[in-house]
């Protein structure tokens, strides 16, 4: 018996007996062979105990707390069928006597041999003492276990709330109840719980494996990863969950630390086959292009067709501009036939990227139709390229014809309904976009998305007139404010961009993209060098990686004839978005300013290369023919 219990005992004797307890000797008498009948039983003399307890209630014969303190003895003493019958008189006449519930309870599970009849005697008691003592968290689990066992889901659900209610740190409640929770179908309310489980405990093993499951399936990449390092932390030797979380981390946009840990997994075993792919990967994420072709060339020497290495190589010899190689890739992976559908699609897609690339519209747009068409999940980027090609070509109708086979297959995306926006508005098909406009505006976002093409169709006064509106609704929306000095920016109306520009910094001075949109707006101008400079600055101090950033500050630095500083900032940015023309076009002009002819003539012609708007075509078209014809004899 605990001390808590002798003190319990102790108390009830004294409130029964408090008026004779100073002279009476029989009082003290019976306080005495109490008290060694309780040490007898602590020491597993069961016999002597229940000797004694007998000779105590002899004289108090009704008290509810000595028999069930005998009850109890005889438990111990594995009397068990005697105590059972003892706990059932006692509550015949003390229903609510929490102990003796509990006990009781816990004696017939433990006896129960599976038997249904008895499961439900032993869950009465024991509900009935967790009614009477809400408190006691392990009767509450007991309970539940005992409902799930049944398969009385709802009902153990309804146990279990009231547990975490009281208990909402408690690693063991939280989890049940998510378990309970998934088997009645509302595993979108069992997360909650799991994630606190995991946050009672981080290395409670079957809860992150739980929600590591649940992140993999909504892509939470992050989520996943985070759960994932204390376990990592925990077994540090453990190869596959080191290589778990580096893939979490790689798809989380962490490739850097990924890569640290597919090198260590590499150095420890050459023939990990899955971190040499993954170790690629990760370098590919952080541009190691190089090193990741020859990764990938290792795997392929030994496994040709394998389908994830092929995948993953082509993209990255799209990266580098490699379109013949790249094409080579894609072709091997169209002829393999255990290629999923997905990926053939995605092969299709790459080799329409680079026929548009190359020029040849006709065979890109036979490769997008195909990869869009009929795909299971919408295929953008295969869209956007037929798209193009139908936009150059001035092939309205078949365009519109093209979006509604899509918008047949895939519902009324809004990215679809925006594209067939602009191919009405471009055909002058008004009535038509009207109708796609409402739609539009009565879906989330949906104003801002027609105001996005109609700046993409130059119908500027309309696009201003939408970013207006909204900035009434909402006059301190930054997003808001930023689309609406854009769009006066693009319309032409340079002072009340800069005006809504200003105001925007005044209530978000940090915000990097505002500041990065007005510094190079006057950089291009040539006007406000000094604070544009300040402006990119700050911007690329918050974003050091960001390369349209590092473009705008090399930019200001060449508007002010700091050409040495204009070319690192410049490289920079080309190294980190090679395929941006405008980066290529500044690189011509600084190379064209100090007199490297050469070097300009071939960033111009890369940015040719990279398709860009007519517009800025026929300005680098331009540059290219004055340097030609300044070398000519």
């Amino acid at each position: 018996m605990s001390s808590k219990w002798i003190s319990l005992v102790l108390v009830a004797f004294t409130l029964s007996s408090a008026p004779a307890l100073a002279a009476d000797a029989p009082a003290e008498s019976r306080k005495y062979d109490f008290l060694m009948a309780r040490l007898a039983a602590n020491e597993g003399d069961f016999d002597r105990a229940l000797r004694l307890m007998d000779k105590v209630l002899a004289i108090e014969p009704g008290d509810p707390i000595l028999l069930y303190e005998r009850a109890s003895i005889m438990a111990d003493a594995q009397q068990l069928a005697r105590a059972e019958t003892e706990l059932k008189k006692l509550l015949e006449r003390y229903p609510d006597f929490y102990d003796a519930n509990r006990l009781l309870g816990r004696l017939i599970l433990d006896r129960s041999g599976g038997s249904p009849a008895r499961i439900e005697q032993s869950l009465r008691y024991l509900r009935a003492a967790y009614r009477i003592m809400p408190d006691d968290l392990a009767s509450g689990l007991t309970v539940a276990q005992i409902l799930v066992a049944l398969e009385r889901f709802d009902e153990a659900a309804a146990v279990l709330a009231t547990v975490v209610e009281r208990a909402p740190d408690n690693r063991t409640a939280n989890y049940s109840y998510a378990q309970v929770l998934t088997r009645l179908g509302r595993s979108g309310e069992a997360t909650a719980f799991l994630e606190r489980a995991n946050l009672a405990d981080p290395t409670f093993a079957p809860v992150v494996f739980q929600l590591l499951d649940i992140y993999q399936k909504s892509r939470e990449w992050a989520k996943a990863a985070a759960i994932l390092e204390p376990l990592v932390a925990e077994d540090s030797v453990n190869p596959d969950l080191r290589r778990q979380l580096g893939f979490f981390l790689l798809r989380s946009g962490r490739a850097a630390e990924a890569r640290e840990i597919f090198q260590s997994l590499l150095a420890a075993d050459s023939r990990d086959e899955r971190s040499r792919f993954f170790l690629a990967e990760s370098l590919a994420e952080t541009r190691n292009f190089s090193e990741a072709e020859k990764l990938y060339r290792e795997i392929l020497q030994y496994d040709p067709y394998n389908v994830d290495a092929l995948v993953s190589f082509g993209l990255v010899q799209m990266a580098t501009r490699d379109f013949d190689a790249a094409a080579d890739t894609f072709k091997i992976l169209l002829g393999i036939e255990s290629a999923s559908d997905p990926v053939k699609r995605l092969a299709r897609t790459q080799i329409a990227a680079i026929q548009h690339n190359r020029g040849d519209y006709g065979r890109a747009l036979d490769e997008a139709v195909s990869a869009a068409v009929g795909s299971e999940r919408l295929n953008q980027q295969a869209a956007n390229i037929a798209l193009d090609v139908y936009r150059r070509q001035e092939r309205w109708d078949e365009g519109i014809r093209f979006l509604q086979r899509l918008i047949d297959a895939h519902g009324e995306d809004r990215y679809l309904l925006a594209r067939r926006l602009e191919f009405f508005l471009r055909s002058g098909r008004q009535d038509e976009a009207s109708a796609v406009v409402r739609t539009l505006e009565g879906a989330e976002g949906g104003r801002q998305t027609v105001a996005e093409v109609y700046l993409q169709t130059e119908q500027y006064p309309r696009a201003v007139g939408i970013y207006q509106q909204l900035r009434q609704e909402n006059p301190k929306d930054v997003p808001t404010l930023f689309q609406l000095a854009a769009a006066q920016e693009r319309s032409g109306s340079h002072e009340e961009a800069e005006e809504i520009f200003r105001e925007l910094l005044a209530i978000d001075p940090s915000h990097a993209p505002s500041l990065n949109y007005l510094g190079y707006m006057w950089a291009d101008r040539g006007v406000n060098l000094e604070e544009a400079t300040e402006m990119i600055v700050r911007a690329v101090e918050m974003d050091p990686e960001n390369g349209a950033y590092l473009d705008s500050l090399g930019w200001v630095y060449f508007r002010q004839g700091k050409l040495d500083l204009a070319e690192k900032y410049l490289i920079e940015a080309a190294q980190i978005i090679p395929d941006d023309p405008t980066i290529q076009e500044h690189l011509g002009d600084l190379y064209a300013e100090i007199g490297k002819r050469d070097e300009a003539l071939t960033f111009y012609r890369k940015a040719l290369d990279l398709d860009p708007e007519d517009e800025e075509e026929r300005g680098i078209r331009g540059k290219i023919a004055e340097l030609e014809r300044h070398a000519a004899p």
